[in-house]
């Protein structure tokens, strides 16, 4: 092995069962990058950039929609337009989720 210079390492040992799904996928796309450890560290970070993102994103959004009220009766079909009942119901589900906070991306 080399001689450290200018700071420390730290070593991980990661063993993948390539009999479970998940760690089999992982591997088949670890062995196609030159550079693993780097691989491993862009996969981190951005899943906790990520996370970070929508956890600020969830709380902006509960924040705002405190202050409305969600009906089940839409407004366009109040002014004679008839409303698609798919995304009618696709939008109030996502709103009321966003509110109980039982929602992901």
């Amino acid at each position: 092995m080399g001689i450290e210079r200018g700071g420390q390492k730290r070593r991980l040992h990661i063993v993948l069962s390539l009999d479970n799904p998940r760690q089999r996928e992982t591997w088949e796309i670890l062995s196609q990058q030159k550079n693993k450890t780097s691989a491993v560290c862009e996969a981190v970070c951005g899943y906790h950039n990520r996370k970070n993102l929508e956890d600020t994103l969830r709380s902006i959004l509960q924040d705002e929609l405190k202050h409305i009220t969600v009906s089940s009766v839409p407004q366009a079909a109040e002014s004679g337009k008839e409303p698609d009942a798919a995304v009618d119901a696709g939008v109030l589900d996502f709103l009321t989720a966003l509110q109980n906070d039982n929602w992901q991306l």
